[in-house]
């Protein structure tokens, strides 16, 4: 496994059958978002047959998300839309997009839930069984904090409330056997609020912190490939936890924790960060959804150029149209 950051010259001499990106269904398609697809398509330019993998994440948990957070499995937009829809159905658009951009005959994308993904009998059982047991689970603690911040029947997994959908950033507990999860509902207005309550140990009950879910590129794509290269936004490349340790580095050691013998572990690219006036371009900033862009295709065009250069930051305003 090896990290690469920002080269993509570099991974451009590999042969990888397929490339792993993950989106949180948190509003609007992202600039820096379709920056980092930008380079995946970069290298599908000079490796036609290798395929994108792009999960929505709608049960990932972050624990910046606060202490009582609806779980993206559930969240709606102002219309009632399910938000992963909608971040799915611009990650189509926006592959499209590159896909013409770039000149390839047959759009390499393909769009999945990472709900999905997680009722893979395979991952899931994987899972479950690693977690389980109380080294391994003791290992990935140390490695997400620095030290074993829960007791050993806590587990990196938030379960969601049955009554209000919600999670909160504390590590759900196992029960006796183990196929139960359980937690304190911080929604005080919920009837579980300031109660703790359990859901069955099953896909679809719980969210799984970001450090963990891309272990599923041990596993096979929908198109039965293997995945060789995970790519990261410029976030990554940010020290985490009282080790300060590099947050792609932290992910690579977790997901070979639960590999296994005869996996492919695989290679990771983080690149670089979107600014605009020097800031690194946050989510809510006014103007940076892609969909709402005049010229999206021609700016689409403009990242894929950027994706090369190799630099650590991009500015926006440099290569937004209209700005020449």
């Amino acid at each position: 496994m090896k990290t690469t950051i920002r080269d993509i010259p570099a991974r451009q001499r590999e042969n990888y059958e397929a490339l792993s990106l993950g989106f949180k269904p948190s509003g609007r398609l992202h600039l820096g978002s379709v920056l980092t697809l930008a380079h995946a398509f970069t290298y599908a330019q000079q490796h036609p047959t290798t395929s994108i993998q792009i999960d929505v994440m709608d049960l990932d948990y972050d624990p910046q998300r606060g202490n009582q957070y609806p779980s993206f499995l559930h969240l709606r937009d102002q219309t009632g839309r399910l938000m992963s829809d909608l971040t799915a159905e611009e990650l189509q658009i926006v592959t499209d997009d590159l896909t013409d951009i770039c000149g390839l005959p047959t759009n390499p994308a393909r769009v999945r839930k990472f709900s999905q993904t997680l009722r893979q009998p395979a991952y899931f059982e994987r899972i479950a069984r690693k977690f389980r047991d109380r080294t391994t689970n003791g290992n990935i603690q140390r490695e997400i904090f620095g030290k074993t911040k829960y007791h050993d029947w806590a587990v990196p997994f938030t379960p969601i409330c049955p009554c209000c959908n919600t999670s909160n950033t504390h590590f759900g507990r196992f029960n006796n056997d183990k196929t139960r999860l359980s937690a304190i509902c911080q929604k005080f207005t919920c009837p579980n609020g300031g109660q703790r309550y359990d859901v069955p140990f099953e896909p679809g009950q719980f969210n799984m912190h970001y450090f963990v879910d891309p272990s599923r590129d041990l596993f096979p794509t929908e198109d039965g490939k293997t995945v060789g290269l995970h790519l990261f936004g410029g976030d990554y490349e940010r020290p985490h936890g009282p080790q300060r340790t590099v947050k792609a580095t932290k992910i690579a050691n977790i997901t070979a924790m639960l590999s296994e013998p005869g996996d492919t572990q695989p290679d990771h690219f983080i690149g670089p960060t979107l600014t605009w006036g020097g800031e690194k371009v946050s989510k809510s900033a006014a103007g940076v959804a892609y969909s709402t862009q005049p010229d999206r295709k021609e700016l689409a065009r403009r990242l894929i150029e950027a994706a090369g250069r190799g630099t650590p930051e991009i500015e926006f305003g440099s290569i937004r149209p209209g700005n020449d």
